[in-house]
């Protein structure tokens, strides 16, 4: 009579054991990503993408329950707390700190798609004027000066058509007293342009805008002739062309919003290249996971999958909100909203 449920937990172990494995690889790969990050290959793509090999745990639940299988509960819950210290959302905005005698701007970034089929839906949003300060990229070369009706909402803008296939612009209802495009090589024709521009705030304050649009890693051909290929080493590069290009507005002090669609996760080394000496709004008083980018399929949904466009700040400009509008506009991209006090 003992036999049966012997054999029957026999049976059962090979599958407890095949289930442990799962778990000890992601905690494997989550343990390289802290302390050996990797900039191509797999394993980088694991790192973009690792949120999502976590929710794969899901399906390992029902094993856990199984007699006997107590060492993929201790992996499972150690999974869940390495897990939810590194992508749980956040659940509650900071408060942000008081600035006496701050200037407050509001801001917005978007990739508005280039071939983006309802522009109308995206020409009533810029005439609420839903911020102070638009920073555009993919925005079709001349549309913006072609429109009155949105020339008297954002009286000051950057020329727009800047950059080859990823146009950008700047919109702001403060003036503009400088405007500085910079090239970003290494793009071919489709080489990004960034841009910054010197607002008059009010009061004897200055304030700078850069916007800029790095490629997005390459993960077919010519440059990958592999499965699950991720080579990101032109976006890197570009990436480092920014920061370059925004460094003696930083090295003098001056007060610097930098926005856009950088094509980066917040997983990656180019990341931290990126954002160096910067505020990153979301990580200090956002809320959520703060994702901004679906895939073209996912474009009529608001099911964004990865954090990827930014609203960064210098040292002296201090991030007060940071939201992130889904609402489908023809776009793969979301669009970021945010408040800052200049000093």
């Amino acid at each position: 009579m003992l036999a049966a449920p012997v054999r029957g937990s026999r049976r059962a172990a090979p599958r407890r054991g095949g289930a442990c494995a799962y778990p000890a690889l992601l905690l494997t790969l989550a343990l390289l990503h802290q302390v050996a990050p990797r900039r191509d290959g797999v394993l980088a793509l694991t790192q973009v993408f690792a949120p999502f090999l976590f929710l794969g745990l899901l399906l390992l639940v029902p094993l856990a329950f199984l007699r006997g299988a107590i060492l993929l509960r201790v992996l499972l819950a150690v999974c869940c707390v390495v897990g939810g210290v590194r992508f749980a959302p956040r659940v509650e905005a900071a408060e942000p700190a008081v600035v006496p005698g701050a200037a407050r701007v509001t801001v917005m970034s978007w990739n508005m798609f280039v071939a983006n089929p309802r522009r109308d839906a995206a020409r009533q949003l810029l005439l609420s004027r839903p911020a102070e300060i638009v920073a555009l990229q993919e925005v079709d070369e001349g549309w913006l000066d072609r429109d009155p009706a949105l020339r008297r909402v954002y009286p000051h803008r950057s020329p727009a058509g800047v950059g080859g296939a990823r146009e950008l612009a700047v919109l702001s209802a403060y003036p503009i007293v400088e405007y500085h495009p910079f090239e970003v090589r290494g793009g071919g024709r489709d080489s990004v342009a960034g841009l910054w521009v010197r607002l008059k705030l009010g009061g004897g304050r200055t304030l700078a805008v850069a916007t800029a649009h790095p490629v997005p890693p390459a993960t077919a051909e010519p440059v990958c002739d592999r499965p699950l290929c991720y080579a990101p080493y032109l976006r890197d590069a570009q990436i480092r062309q920014v920061r370059a290009a925004v460094a003696p507005l930083l090295g003098r002090g001056e007060p610097l919003i930098l926005l856009g669609d950088f094509n980066v996760t917040e997983r990656e080394p180019a990341y931290h290249e990126l954002t160096a000496g910067l505020r990153d709004a979301h990580a200090l008083v956002g809320e959520g996971l703060g994702l901004t980018w679906r895939p073209y399929r996912l474009m009529g949904q608001e099911w964004p999958l990865l954090r990827i466009d930014y609203l960064l700040s210098s040292p002296d400009v201090t991030p007060l909100r940071a939201t992130v509008d889904c609402t489908p506009r023809g776009s793969d991209h979301c669009i970021l909203h945010g408040a800052f006090a200049v000093r």
